[in-house]
């Protein structure tokens, strides 16, 4: 079954006068929260790096690019934040399970950032870089990422990351609403989720790239429904050129929205984490298939998350997944059919 989504805004990129050649298919994958310290962190010293994504293989070849939301430092140093949720991962640990499954971009702008202090986030900052795993979510200076950067300056920018996809060529920027990082780091260089750094900062980028994917740290933990600020960032973000826009922090799902186009998913819920309430547990993989630069289809893939990891959610909760689903996006004018397990989302 394929349902086709027709109407939607895309970027002309051939030539005046020249022959188009027919747009290929290709699809962006996203998930939720990915934590690997605390429960995470012990399952894996018992059962292996393998252990995690051993119910779930989502990067099956090479015109596909997977986000998520990096929730734990990656780091040996101690912690230096005052609060009982803190995480960090193991280094060795945790590059061998972001390489060996596929991820193509990672933000790291989030309320965790600062766990283990700038350090702890610097460090982080290079195994990523050493992975040669695309991330976003750190501020630059309009002069450029090689500029000294100095958060007093008002004309910083979030600086984006791109992955080439074919002829496409993919931006991703990544934003943390500010009272999540208040008072953890009062000179952050997480590019804050306010409206003039999330519009600027896309139109900046938006001439480098075909297709804009926007994440943001946002909302209120455990709240179903996005908040007045999530849909008015969420918009903007689309207004200002974005096409895809993925949400985190509420550690539930919540509804998603298509815009103007474009297309918002406000909380994708958790993804790798070890949270025990049942509706913390219940999360889904977001699959955007894209056709050139415009938008084809959309359809979640329902997981539960048993034992500290993702799985297909059983056949017979696919039905109070989609009404929950349903409830969830009643107020934002979305619909959508289950079929072959999948439940397909359409305007």
């Amino acid at each position: 079954m394929k349902i086709v989504l027709l109407g939607w805004l895309c970027l002309l990129v051939s030539a005046a006068g020249a022959e188009d050649a027919p747009a290929k298919r290709w699809e962006i994958i996203a998930v939720g929260d990915i934590m690997l310290g605390r429960g995470v962190a012990k399952k894996i010293e018992q059962q292996g790096s393998s252990y995690p994504f051993s119910h779930l293989r989502l990067v099956t070849d090479s015109c596909q690019v997977l986000c998520g939301n990096l929730e734990s430092v990656i780091s040996s140093e101690e912690f230096k934040s005052i609060s009982p949720y803190r995480f960090k991962a193991d280094p060795v640990v945790a590059s061998n399970i972001l390489k060996q499954n596929g991820f193509g971009f990672l933000s790291v702008a989030n309320n965790h950032a600062y766990d283990c202090g700038p350090a702890g986030l610097e460090a982080s900052l290079a195994i990523l870089d050493s992975l040669q795993i695309p991330f976003s979510g750190i501020l630059a200076p309009a002069a450029g990422p090689d500029s000294a950067l100095d958060p007093a300056v008002s004309n910083i920018f979030c600086r984006p990351a791109y992955l080439q996809i074919g002829a496409i060529r993919v931006g991703f920027l990544a934003f943390c609403q500010p009272y999540l990082l208040y008072p953890n780091n009062e000179r952050t260089i997480i590019a804050p989720a306010d409206s003039a750094t999330v519009f600027s900062s896309i139109q900046a980028a938006k001439d480098s790239c075909q297709v804009i994917i926007a994440s943001f740290h946002w909302g209120y933990e455990y709240h179903q429904q996005p908040s007045r600020t999530q849909k008015y960032l969420g918009r903007l973000a689309v207004r200002a050129g974005a096409g895809i826009v993925l949400g985190h922090h509420p550690h539930v799902l919540q509804g998603i929205e298509f815009y103007r186009g474009g297309l918002i998913a406000y909380s994708l819920g958790n993804f790798l984490f070890d949270q025990k309430d049942s509706l913390a547990n219940q999360s889904a993989v977001l699959h955007v298939i894209m056709k050139g630069s415009s938008l084809d289809s959309v359809w979640l893939q329902p997981l539960e998350i048993s034992n500290k990891r993702p799985a297909g959610m059983d056949r017979g909760r696919l039905g109070p997944f989609k009404r929950l689903m349903d409830g969830l996006n009643a107020n934002l004018g979305t619909k959508a059919q289950l079929a072959d397990r999948r439940l397909y989302l359409y305007p």
